[in-house]
């Protein structure tokens, strides 16, 4: 069974972003996310996925990264 998928990230100064696509078999995902710098040593991200027929919103923090 055919299987592939795509990444793209971009950044600029505090800002990025990530869009992930893949199938596999009769399976699906995509992934977005979105993400703010926010201080020297914490970063702040909101994401979406949907996988499956199911779909759900995240918020999360970074540390040290």
């Amino acid at each position: 069974a055919p299987t592939g998928g795509l990444t793209l990230h971009w950044r600029e100064g505090n800002w990025g972003a990530a869009l992930h696509a893949s199938s596999a078999i009769d399976v699906s995902l995509l992934s977005a996310w979105v993400a703010w710098q926010a201080w020297p040593r914490l970063g702040l991200l909101a994401g979406y996925h949907a996988l499956e027929g199911r779909s759900g919103f995240g918020l999360g923090a970074s540390l040290n990264f």
